[in-house]
């Protein structure tokens, strides 16, 4: 996927337009992590930083747009393989054929007997691991209750193609946060506080999402099937082709990012819309919620030939 742009790296001077700042860019490439480049494009980060290429900018969505730049990760969940008195709530794999039920036909009618991946003891876990698109399973023993010591990967499998339904919009709307409050960590204290309203809330949505589990030589991928590399994956809108480098450029003037598109999302809508990948685990969960950040999103273009 990313041989076009390395075989496109060819000695030249570096030539900058549109409405990204070429101090933006020096300052992006000079932060960018080598290895996680490395393992996402070889050679194409080194070249950018040699001045080895050719590069346009554009400014996507008009000049002077201003999008959103925020971030993404994959937590690390506790979950059973069976319902037990305490976990109650399922996340499904795909039916065959699929379904074009609703999340509420899903749950109010049990429609899907038989295809639960895994139990989680309250609806918030496995509604935001649909959000996200994947999660790291830390399995519990059923009957203890106590950690089984083994740990899966599930991904992104299926949808049941309808449209996507911000829980936090809802919330905002709702009354219960102000828009410039609202975090996954203020989702959480709600769900703790209002279980039975924020819960109905959730049913307004009607997008579903199924998962599989990976095996142990898979890599994990996003929703467009491309592995995805912390600190470089981006999940955009379908306008930036999978591949597309693109460079993030915060209003607030704090640190620019490159990255490159691997993934999606039916909450990503417009081409100054990027949620970037930050890796697995709680720290990264942590990291990935403070980042709400009006940005500047623009494409960077490496011409292929001559």
């Amino acid at each position: 996927m990313h041989q076009a742009f390395t075989a496109a790296l060819v000695s030249a001077a570096v030539f900058v337009s549109g409405c990204a700042s070429p101090t933006a860019l020096d300052r992006a490439i000079e932060s960018a992590d080598v290895d996680a480049w490395n393992r996402a494009a070889p050679g194409l980060l080194p070249a950018l930083r040699a001045g080895q290429a050719v590069i346009v900018v554009e400014p996507q969505g008009g000049p002077g747009e201003i999008g959103l730049f925020t971030a993404y990760a994959t937590p690390r969940i506790a979950a059973t393989r069976r319902r037990t008195a305490t976990h109650r709530h399922p996340l499904h794999a795909a039916p065959v054929g699929g379904t074009r039920s609703t999340r509420r036909q899903i749950a109010e009618q049990d429609e899907l007997p038989g295809l639960e991946i895994a139990w989680f003891d309250n609806a918030l876990d496995p509604y935001l691991i649909q959000v996200n698109g994947s999660a790291i399973l830390a399995w519990l023993d059923p009957l203890s209750g106590l950690p089984a010591g083994d740990e899966s990967v599930i991904v992104w499998s299926d949808t049941n193609s309808h449209g996507y339904v911000s829980l936090g919009r809802m919330a905002i709307d709702e009354g219960f946060a102000r828009e410039e409050d609202m975090s996954l960590a203020l989702l959480r204290d709600l769900h703790a506080e209002h279980t039975e309203l924020i819960e109905a809330l959730m049913l307004e949505n009607p997008r579903y999402i199924f998962f599989r589990e990976l095996g142990e030589d898979d890599s994990l991928q996003g929703s467009r099937g491309v592995p995805l590399v912390a600190g470089v994956s981006l999940a955009t809108d379908p306008v930036h082709p999978t591949g597309t480098l693109l460079l993030l450029e915060p209003v607030d003037g704090s640190q620019p990012h490159l990255g490159l598109v691997h993934d999606g999302g039916a909450a990503i809508v417009g081409p100054q819309r990027v949620d970037r990948y930050l890796g697995r685990g709680d720290d990264a969960m942590s990291a990935a919620g403070q980042v709400v950040v009006p940005a500047r999103v623009s494409r960077i273009v490496v011409p292929v030939g001559p």
